[in-house]
């Protein structure tokens, strides 16, 4: 009997020896990112490098009131739970007992065969209980890895959040402001082309002109009327959504103005981050870390496949009357090591582990495809921020251009060289390569804009706050 007892026992002490599931390889990134190019990484102030105060408050609105982010929250309070929890599992359990129990005794319970024995009996009894599971193959040890990496997971997630939601939130306001000087280039065109419309009318009555430009510039005007109607109508859209992400009402959003687009700066940012991209990103620190909670899940679920040794004892006093538990004849102790060895439970802790390890894979793939999905937008805004420099500088030019078009038909109608609708159309073309300028500035601004959130829009990777309450 003793050999048997002792292979069992030291195959749980051997158990000590276990190693944790070896990770794979970190998904490879493009060559060129493993080295930085010239340009400045976001800073933490990456948004107020805009310029615009309105947009760095809305900004911090937004955190502050999205429900998506008071969701976030508590799910980031609900993890640091679980980790509490499984971290509790490594503390030895304490609780006290105390009870009061009525009972009558056979006559086989007090060793006697005659019909004298005293029943009822009467039983006080007070104990501390002691718990303690000595982890040999680091089942809980591996819930705590498990706990710990599913709370950076949450605080990462809610990271990640956040950007999305600054990103959101100036790609918006960028668009808001656009239609507002669309809008108010708009109703400048609309404006020239009814003094147009007069102008013609009155060439009309003098005979100088026909009744087909009156009719073309009829047909212009009410399209240069609806267009004005359709940006008012969509910049309304468009702060209805900053209102929404900011979980408020219309009607007590009282949105800040927008700065106008030529009086934002350009933030400094280039694509030197590459090198650094697995580290600047929140959404890759999450998916990283949730594959090491995956990691760990495989050791819990292989270490609940071997024995389990508990130690367990009691400590208290016993005694069949009040008076008697202050004597020293009452005090009573246990203590009871117990092995647990698994024998058949129908394939569930195989079929555990199977599970915990496809988890894990599952959660490789899904970090190797954010990987995958980050490179990308990188490539694609940095190769943005270029063009969008190219179009805005191309469009400045064109502008220029009009204006000088426009400065020298105004010479030439006041030497009375050309007529009055040389010089609107003139100043139209002037509108109309305004209007370019402005989008090419919004484009380029845009561009910005989604590399600093590509880049991870100036986290640099320190640990989360605290869980707290919304």
């Amino acid at each position: 009997m003793k050999r048997p007892l002792a292979i069992l026992i030291c195959a749980a002490l051997g158990a000590c020896a276990h190693d944790t599931a070896p990770p794979r390889a970190a998904p490879a990134v493009p060559a060129h990112f493993s080295s930085a190019v010239g340009g400045a990484a976001p800073g933490a102030d990456a948004w107020a490098a805009l310029g615009d105060a309105g947009l760095t408050a809305w900004i911090e609105r937004v955190w502050a009131g999205n429900t998506d982010i008071a969701a976030g929250l508590a799910r980031l309070d609900a993890a640091a739970a679980d980790l509490r929890a499984a971290t509790a599992e490594q503390s030895p359990r304490v609780a006290l007992e105390t009870s009061v129990e009525r009972r009558k005794l056979s006559k086989f319970d007090q060793g006697e065969s005659d019909a004298d024995t005293r029943n009822p009996a009467t039983r006080y009894a007070g104990q501390l209980t002691l718990g303690y599971e000595l982890d040999l193959r680091g089942r809980v040890r591996a819930a705590v890895r498990a706990g710990q990496a599913e709370r950076a997971a949450s605080g990462h997630d809610l990271t990640a959040l956040r950007l999305s939601l600054a990103r959101q939130t100036a790609e918006l306001w960028l668009a808001r402001a656009e239609l507002h000087a669309a809008a108010g280039l708009a109703e400048d065109s609309a404006r020239l082309r009814r003094q147009w419309r007069q102008g013609e009318q009155a060439r009309l009555g003098a005979g100088l002109s026909n009744a087909n430009p009156l009719r073309q510039q009829d047909s212009e005007s009410v399209g240069a009327d609806l267009l004005v109607q359709r940006q008012r109508d969509a910049a309304q859209r468009i702060e209805r959504g900053l209102c929404l992400l900011a979980a408020s009402m219309p009607a007590d959003c009282a949105l800040p103005p927008a700065q106008p687009l030529r009086q934002l700066r350009l933030p400094a940012v280039g694509n030197a981050v590459p090198a650094q991209l697995l580290q600047r990103r929140p959404d890759l620190a999450a998916a990283q870390a949730r594959y090491d909670a995956a990691r760990a899940r495989i050791d819990e679920a292989d270490a609940a496949r071997w024995p389990a040794l508990t130690l367990g004892g009691a400590v208290g006093i016993n005694a069949g009357g009040l008076g008697a538990l202050r004597k020293s004849g009452a005090s009573s102790w246990s203590l009871m090591p117990q092995l647990e060895l698994p024998l058949f439970d129908g394939g569930r802790r195989q079929a555990d582990l199977a599970r915990a390890k496809s988890a894990a894979a599952e959660q490789y793939a899904q970090w190797h495809g954010s990987i995958a999905r980050a490179v990308h937008e990188v490539e694609d805004s940095s190769a943005a921020v270029l063009h969008s420099q190219v179009n805005y500088a191309a469009r400045q030019r064109q502008h220029a251009i009009a204006e000088a078009q426009l400065d020298s038909v105004r010479r030439a109608r006041r030497a009375g060289m050309v007529h009055g609708s040389a010089e609107w159309s003139a100043h139209l073309a002037q509108l109309q390569a305004e209007q370019d300028s402005v989008a090419a500035r919004h484009e380029q601004l845009l561009a910005a804009v989604n590399l600093i959130a590509a880049l991870g829009g100036g986290w640099d990777g320190a640990a989360e706050a605290a869980p707290r309450r919304p």
